[in-house]
């Protein structure tokens, strides 16, 4: 009788509890406090244009609440909603909250949002545009995943990665602009973004995943900032239209057919003095581009690339004195390890004495001046971050970027 009792009066709060969410004008909501509510897992019957309220009452109890969050999958495979307006109060969106929504057009984001989640906008195929506040500082992957018709969409400063497939087949994005806070651009982050015709990618992001940039066919110039060690695996596979690559001295390897298939590249500029310091995957460029296009190298480099392999492929090759000066010390020179690091790095100059180390952050501000010794311990004690390593002597000056975790 005592375990009868038990499991009775255990059902009725549970029902308690579920008693506490409620339909208000057509939406869920859930009570999260005394005085606010999220907006819960929607029916897929739902339809229309949907303007969520910033105060609703329980017309069960009669009790006003303010809403301030939509719950994960809020509106998940809601397929009849063709608009949202959110309110100022709401400050959370959940994951997959508009997750399948296929003719969703229109949705605001309140200021005060911090995070989009992952799958926030997957498949919703009608989206065109979406503008987020500058309070937002993180975007899950997948976000816009074949969001095919979506054409415009900002990303604030204070984002610090590009994610999976964030972008993934968005076929109609035609801009997009990388604001300097972003260090990363992941795995087909821009997969088949065919009507993206050029990309400026900031100094500030250190690398570049696999297939980030795969078959967009429209993009006629992509820049390699300074700093990528790391060119993936079919990053730029299939942009048949881009014109002209220019990969800079700090790259070490090239993954498997990076630019296979790339056959209008008419120019491939190439700033490391010595090919063997860059590892080349297998089959990097298309016939097409080698027997075409034209590879320039540093001065003094021609012989070195003519007998190196894949890099000897190239019919036509030449050299120019701006891709290196007798006042640039060579990378090769010297090294900086571990990088990243959590602001504790070796510094070895094999042997050659600087007159000047300066560490510098992303807006050119000096926060750090160390010793001129060849070979040292650098004990930064700085915030996590991405900076330049300045480094001075009477053979020259080099640049570094190093990231501070």
């Amino acid at each position: 009788m005592k375990t009868k009792l038990t499991l009775l009066i255990a059902f009725l709060s549970l029902n308690a509890v579920w008693a506490q969410d409620f339909t208000a004008g057509s939406i869920n909501y859930n009570i999260t406090s005394g005085t606010t509510v999220e907006v819960a897992k929607n029916d897929v019957t739902i339809s229309g244009d949907i303007t969520v309220p910033e105060k609703v009452t329980d017309p069960n109890s009669s009790i006003e609440y303010t809403v301030t969050a939509l719950a994960e999958e809020a509106f998940r495979q809601c397929n009849l909603v063709t608009n949202i307006t959110l309110p100022a109060s709401i400050t959370a969106i959940g994951d997959k909250a508009f997750y399948l929504c296929e003719i969703l057009e229109t949705v605001n984001i309140p200021d005060g949002i911090t995070e989009i989640g992952p799958h926030t906008f997957y498949k919703c195929y009608q989206l065109t545009g979406v503008t987020f506040p500058s309070s937002v500082t993180a975007i899950g992957e997948n976000a816009f995943d074949q969001c095919y018709l979506l054409e415009s969409v900002n990303i604030p400063d204070g984002v610090t990665e590009i994610g999976n497939k964030m972008f993934y087949k968005c076929y109609a994005l035609k801009s997009i602009t990388i604001p300097d806070s972003v260090t990363a651009i992941a795995d087909e982050a821009f997969y088949q973004c065919k009507a993206l015709e050029s990309i400026t990618i900031p100094d500030s992001v250190a690398s570049i995943g696999e297939k980030a940039f795969q078959e967009c066919v429209l993009a006629t110039a992509i820049n390699i900032p300074d700093g990528i060690t790391t060119i993936g695996y079919r990053t730029f596979y299939k942009c048949y239209v881009l014109k002209s690559i220019t990969i800079p001295d700090s790259v070490t390897a090239i993954g498997d057919e990076a630019f296979l298939q790339s056959e209008d590249l008419t120019d491939v500029i190439v700033k490391a003095a010595d090919p063997t310091t860059i590892t080349l995957g297998a089959t990097i460029f298309s016939t097409a581009t080698t027997d075409t296009a034209t590879l320039t190298v540093p001065n003094g480099s021609l012989t070195a690339y003519s007998t190196a392999s894949q890099w000897a492929d190239f019919v036509n090759m030449q050299e120019d004195s701006t891709l290196s000066s007798p006042n640039d010390l060579s990378i090769a020179s010297f090294s900086v390890y571990p990088n990243p690091s959590n602001g504790t790095f070796t510094l070895d100059l094999a042997g050659i004495t600087p007159t000047n180390i300066q560490v510098y952050d992303m807006h050119g501000r000096s926060v750090k001046t160390l010793p001129n010794y060849s070979k040292q311990i650098l004990n930064l004690n700085i915030t996590s971050g991405i900076y330049i390593l300045n480094i001075e002597s009477t053979q020259g000056v080099k640049q570094l970027k190093i990231v501070v975790e």
